[in-house]
């Protein structure tokens, strides 16, 4: 066995992680949930529009014949459907695979009672017919939602009026399309597919934006579509949607929420297969170099063996110390790193529902009930249930956002961020609502 050989068998390791590495975009499914809304139960603060289920039509065409995304198409929906719909993406997607949202139609946004923004659908009333928002979609509440999702990368598109106002109480990173699209597909994939990704992108900051505009779809839309259908790029991001979307009559603004990584991107994959291709090929040829050498192994000369020796040998001992920092390291930081566990107990003294503590997954629907109520309900008709199961959806979402955020809690120590008091919170609030909801609907 020659020496060449034997280096080149040392990288076979690498060469493999890094198929696998790459395997990830191949494993990485693109789901679209796709809304437009035209008709309006609300008169007269809500009035129709012409141009939303048009331009949601022609977003989820595009995605599903341009980009391969699985998509669904919602026209008109009532806020519940909506809901609805996003929740059974829990059952759906997988850690790997993408998730985008596009949403056209109406927004508000309410500083003095709420200090937050909202999504208006079919069945939104009046502010004065409903000054608690229930019929509304509480941004809020649509962050948790996607938050709560198993999908690492999750991205949200709105051409809403005062959207902008779903950052609001969030952390906003401003982001533009930098140097680093200028890249090498391989190892751009390597750096962001790794990252949690939880990004927005919105027609407007806190103001209207017309839903009229060019070809049938509104100014936004249309910078949309004009981007999607001539971008060349195999792979490009959300990102350069903004970049693309900026000189529309009013300013885009792009940013992240929740438990985003800093540093990530939504990855559209236009052509994954010849993508996936172009990547493979690399791989391939390096592994054809391997096998010509196993093939002629003992033919050729063996020159420069001294040479060869001596990388071996430089490679060896580099491994060798790093693997010895390496080492060292995590027994420091294990000797100096403080156990979290009295302060998670600390934290999660602070519950919302007093309880026995059980494994709140294996219980039925019945015994989930009587956990969140602390009352002992018999029976439920039909319709009871329908309604039922929906609130214990989002007591589930609510319950995991707490668990996430008392976990960070537990990280941070004394020092906890804002912005996981504020997840904090709202899940606690969450899943009052859903008790008050269930005690409301069984009373």
């Amino acid at each position: 066995m020659t020496t060449k050989f034997l280096i080149l068998s040392f990288f076979l390791p690498f060469i493999s992680i890094a198929q696998t590495e790459h395997q990830e975009l191949v494993n990485s499914q693109q789901y679209a949930l796709v809304i437009g809304t035209n008709d309006y139960q609300g008169k007269p603060d809500w009035q129709n529009l012409e141009n939303a289920e048009n331009d949601a039509k022609s977003i989820e065409e595009v995605l599903k014949k341009d980009y391969f995304f699985k998509t669904k198409l919602l026209l008109s929906p009532t806020r519940e459907d909506v809901e609805k719909a996003i929740l059974r993406y829990n059952n759906i997607l997988s850690e790997q695979d993408r998730f985008l949202i596009y949403i056209a139609g109406h927004g508000d946004y309410d500083a003095s009672s709420f200090d937050d923004g909202f999504l208006v659908f079919k069945d939104t009333k009046t502010v004065k017919k409903d000054p608690t928002r229930n019929t509304y979609l509480q941004y809020k509440k649509l962050s948790g939602m996607l938050e709560a999702l198993k999908a690492k990368h999750v991205a949200i598109v709105l051409d809403v009026c005062f959207g902008g106002s779903f950052n609001e109480n969030l952390r906003d990173k401003s982001r533009s399309r930098g140097a680093e699209m200028d890249r090498n597909t391989m190892k751009f994939l390597n750096k962001k597919m790794h990252k949690t990704t939880r990004v927005y992108l919105t027609s407007g900051a806190l103001e209207e934006v017309p839903d009229n505009g060019v070809n049938g779809h509104s100014p936004f839309c249309n910078a949309i579509l004009n981007a999607l259908y001539q971008e060349d790029l195999e792979l490009f991001t959300l990102s350069d949607l903004h970049h693309s979307t900026k000189r529309t009559q009013t300013e885009s603004l792009y940013g992240s929420f929740g438990s985003d990584d800093p540093g990530s991107e939504f990855i559209f994959s236009k052509g994954s297969k010849v993508s996936l291709s172009e990547m493979n090929n690399s791989q391939t040829s390096i592994s054809s170099d391997i096998n010509e050498e196993i093939a002629t192994r003992g033919v050729k000369e063996e020159k420069d063996i001294n040479l060869y020796t001596i990388g071996v040998i430089i490679i060896l001992l580099l491994v060798f110390v790093i693997l010895k920092l390496y080492l060292s390291n995590r027994r420091k930081v294990a000797a100096v790193q403080p156990q979290p566990v009295e302060t998670v107990t600390e934290v999660k003294e602070e519950k919302i529902i007093e309880q026995p503590i059980v494994n709140y997954d294996v219980l039925s629907e019945e015994e989930k009930v009587k956990y969140i109520t602390q009352k002992d309900f018999t029976s439920f008709n039909d319709q009871q249930l329908e309604h039922i199961k929906h609130q214990l959806s989002l007591y589930e979402i609510y319950r995991k956002n707490l668990q996430h955020a008392e976990i960070a809690a537990a990280k941070h120590g004394e020092n906890i961020p804002p912005i996981v008091l504020h997840r904090m919170e709202d899940a606690k609030k969450g899943m009052r609502e859903v008790k008050n909801n269930l005690l409301a609907l069984l009373s």
